[in-house]
C-alpha cells in the first residue's frame, strides 16, 4: 500500500475544514464590499453616500454623522442579497511527504454556487446634548444559505454551509466645533457556522465531514465629517476588526486565528440647491492584511497545523450618485459604482444603484432600491501547506501536505432593500 493511500483515509481529510472555511465561508462573505449595504439608503444610491450623508442609515458607515442629527431617529431595513458564482477550469493538487518519499494527486473539475442572505438591521440615534449624541446599530444576518450543485472543485465537494450573525455596535459621536464632527463605534459581532462537504480522489466522497463553530468578534469604527460649506460637507472614516479566535467541533476539533480586513473610506457632497444633491465615495479594503492559521486535533495523538493564502490585493470601489426631489413627498436616487476586486487577477465589477422615498409627513419615510453587481471573474491561487504531527508511534512522525487549488470564479450580485424612518 503507498503512503499516499494509507495516510488519506486516517489523517489528510484534517484539511478540509481549514480549506473550505476559507474559500467558502471567507470569499462568499465578502463578495459585497464590507459597507455593504444592509439598508435601502446606500443601496438606493450605490454606496455613495455612505460617509458623508446627514442620514441616521449611514451611520455604522461613519459615526461621525450622529452629531449632525437634532432629534432621536430610529431606522428599520430588511435587505435580500442574492450572490451567485460560476467556478471553472479549477485544478486541485495535493502533495505528501513523508519520511524522504513524495507522492502526489490532482483532480480537476468546475462547479456553481449560489449564496442567499437576509440582512435585517436597526439604526437607533439619540442626541443627548447640542454636542454628544448616542447610536446603536443591531444587523441580523438571519441566515447566509449556500446552495451547490453537487459538483467536485478539484478534489472537494460541498453539501451545504449556513451562517447566522448578529451585530451590535454602541456609537458616541461630538461636535468639536460647528463644522467638525468626530465619531466612535465598538463593534461585538457573534458568527455561527455550519458546513457539511466530503473530499478524495475526483470522483471519490471517500472524506465526508461536518463543522460548526460559534465565534465573537470585536473592533472599533472612527470616521469624521467636516462641513466645509452651508452645502459642501466632507467624511472619512475607518473599520477595524481585531484578530478573530474561532473553535470549530464536528469530524475535527479545530482552533483558528484569522485577521479581517481593515477598511477606509472617503467621501464628497455637494448640494447643488433646493432639489439635487451629489455624493462620491472612496472605499478601500485592506485585503493584503487577510491571513487565516488552523491547529487540529484530529485523532488520538495526531495534531496538524496549516496556514492558508490566497492571491488577495487591496480592493478600491468608487461610487457616484445623485438624489433629486421630485416633489415635497418624494425623492428618488440613483448611484453607479466600479470596483477592481480582491484577487490579484480580476476584472472590473459595475454597481447600478436605483432608490426611491416617500415621506409620509416630515418625522415618517420608507424607501426601496435595487442594487446590481455585474459579473466579474476573478483568478484565484490558493495555496494550503499543512504539518501533520504523529506522536502515537515509538518514533513520531511528521507528514508535510500541501494543498493548491486554481480556478477561474464569475461572480454576480443583487441587493433589494426596504428601509422605513422616523424622527421623532
Amino acid at each position: 500500500m503507498s503512503l499516499f493511500v494509507f495516510f488519506k483515509n486516517k489523517y489528510l481529510a484534517c484539511a478540509i475544514f481549514v480549506f473550505f472555511l476559507f474559500f467558502i465561508f471567507f470569499q462568499n462573505a465578502f463578495a459585497v464590499p464590507v459597507q455593504y449595504l444592509t439598508n435601502s439608503y446606500l443601496a438606493g444610491n450605490a454606496f455613495a453616500g455612505a460617509v458623508t450623508s446627514a442620514n441616521v442609515a449611514v451611520m455604522d458607515s461613519n459615526p461621525a454623522i450622529l452629531a449632525q442629527l437634532s432629534a432621536p431617529e430610529i431606522y428599520i431595513s430588511d435587505s435580500y442579497i442574492r450572490s451567485a458564482t460560476n467556478n471553472s477550469n479549477a485544478v486541485a493538487t495535493q502533495s505528501l511527504s513523508v519520511s524522504g518519499i513524495t507522492e502526489a494527486v490532482s483532480g480537476q473539475t468546475s462547479a456553481g454556487q449560489a449564496t442567499s442572505k437576509q440582512v435585517p438591521s436597526v439604526f437607533i440615534a439619540w442626541p443627548t446634548s447640542s454636542v454628544v449624541s448616542l447610536g446603536l446599530t443591531i444587523v441580523t444576518g438571519s441566515s447566509l444559505n449556500t446552495e451547490y450543485n453537487r459538483q467536485w472543485v478539484g478534489r472537494h465537494l460541498n453539501t451545504g454551509m449556513k451562517l447566522m450573525t448578529l451585530a451590535v455596535t454602541p456609537i458616541v459621536a461630538i461636535k468639536v466645533t460647528p463644522q467638525l464632527s468626530l465619531g466612535l463605534g465598538w463593534h461585538f459581532q457573534r458568527n455561527k457556522f455550519q458546513s457539511t462537504g466530503a473530499a478524495g480522489l475526483v470522483g471519490q466522497a471517500s472524506n465526508y465531514y461536518s463543522e460548526s463553530a460559534t465565534v465573537w468578534n470585536q473592533g472599533f469604527l472612527l470616521g469624521g465629517l467636516y462641513q466645509w460649506s452651508k452645502n459642501t460637507s466632507i467624511g472619512l472614516s475607518y473599520n477595524h476588526i481585531f484578530v478573530t479566535n474561532l473553535d470549530a467541533t464536528g469530524t475535527y476539533s479545530s482552533k483558528v486565528s484569522a485577521q479581517f480586513p481593515d477598511t477606509v473610506n472617503f467621501g464628497f457632497r455637494h448640494r447643488f440647491n433646493e432639489k439635487m444633491t451629489v455624493m462620491l465615495n472612496l472605499q478601500e479594503v485592506l485585503w493584503r492584511q487577510f491571513y487565516l492559521q488552523q491547529h487540529s486535533q484530529i485523532a488520538a495523538g495526531v495534531t496538524s497545523s496549516a496556514n492558508s493564502h490566497l492571491n488577495l490585493k487591496n480592493s478600491h470601489l468608487l461610487s457616484l450618485g445623485m438624489a433629486y426631489q421630485l416633489n415635497h413627498r418624494n425623492i428618488i436616487e440613483w448611484g453607479v459604482g466600479v470596483d477592481d476586486g480582491k484577487f490579484t487577477t480580476s476584472n472590473y465589477r459595475l454597481w447600478l444603484g436605483l432608490g426611491l422615498n416617500h415621506y409620509f409627513s416630515k418625522q415618517a419615510s420608507i424607501g426601496l432600491s435595487y442594487l446590481y453587481g455585474s459579473p466579474q471573474t476573478s483568478q484565484v491561487t490558493a495555496v494550503n501547506p499543512i504539518n501533520i504531527n504523529i506522536g502515537q508511534f515509538v518514533n513520531p512522525m511528521v507528514i508535510q501536505q500541501l494543498n493548491t487549488l486554481t480556478m477561474q470564479s464569475k461572480n454576480t450580485i443583487q441587493i433589494l432593500a426596504l428601509g422605513v424612518h422616523y424622527r421623532f
